[in-house]
């Protein structure tokens, strides 16, 4: 079982500063952080796709999360 901050990073495969300039050099037009709410960070491969709990923390990975706006990511979501 993953716990405590270093588990987070370990899971996401980079740190939060990292993190934060991947989603950053994947904003659209109008995305920023102010306006986070508008939009959501999305797992391009969804967790539910994963059959273990190896899979689901390989899906974690920050190389798997995008910006995408609320409604597109709704609208995935029923896909």
């Amino acid at each position: 079982v993953l716990r405590g901050a270093a588990s987070a990073s370990s899971a996401l495969g980079c740190n939060r500063h990292v993190l934060r300039q991947h989603i950053e050099m994947q904003f659209r037009a109008g995305m920023s952080w102010s306006s986070y709410g508008q939009w959501e960070v999305d797992h391009r491969v969804p967790l539910s796709s994963g059959r273990s709990l190896g899979d689901v923390v390989a899906l974690c990975h920050y190389s798997n999360l995008q910006p995408l706006w609320k409604r597109e990511n709704q609208q995935k979501g029923a896909a």
